[in-house]
């Protein structure tokens, strides 16, 4: 009978033991869990901000591209309101020097595609910059005389 209570001693004490051990591994996943689940939260603000951030960047960079295009039409109107008029001879320096490069431009233009043209075996229509065969008359486009 000693021998069985020996036994019934040892038996609660390794259940004890283990239940303990049990305990302590359960308090450490609980607390890995916790940990995972709070930098998961972390991480998650981040990326919310990061992203709202990215979109607030990609907005301002469309709203000044708008801007640069609208500079650009106002630019683009303003020297076709003034070339070959009056109001060119009355333009500032700074200006004139704009249109001047402007107009070196379009001649290198012209001359690049009337070169390109003529290896292609047509000509460019003086009016509208279109290609017409070198026999063509009138521009098929425009209808210019050529």
């Amino acid at each position: 009978m000693v021998k069985n209570h020996k036994i019934t001693i040892n038996l609660c004490y390794y259940k004890r033991k283990i239940s303990t051990k049990r305990r302590m591994s359960m308090d450490i996943f609980n607390k890995m869990g916790e940990e995972l689940t709070n930098a998961g939260i972390g991480i998650a603000k981040v990326t919310k901000e990061m992203t709202e951030n990215a979109k607030l960047h990609a907005s301002i960079t469309a709203e000044e591209a708008k801007i640069r295009e609208q500079y650009r039409i106002i630019g683009e109107k303003y020297y076709k309101q003034c070339k070959n008029t009056e109001q060119e001879e009355l333009l500032s320096e700074e200006y004139r020097e704009a249109f001047d490069k402007i107009a070196i431009s379009k001649w290198k233009i012209n001359e690049a595609k009337e070169t390109l043209a003529d290896r292609k075996g047509s000509i460019i229509c003086p009016e509208c910059g279109a290609r017409v065969a070198k026999e063509a008359v009138f521009c098929s486009k425009c209808g210019a005389k050529i």
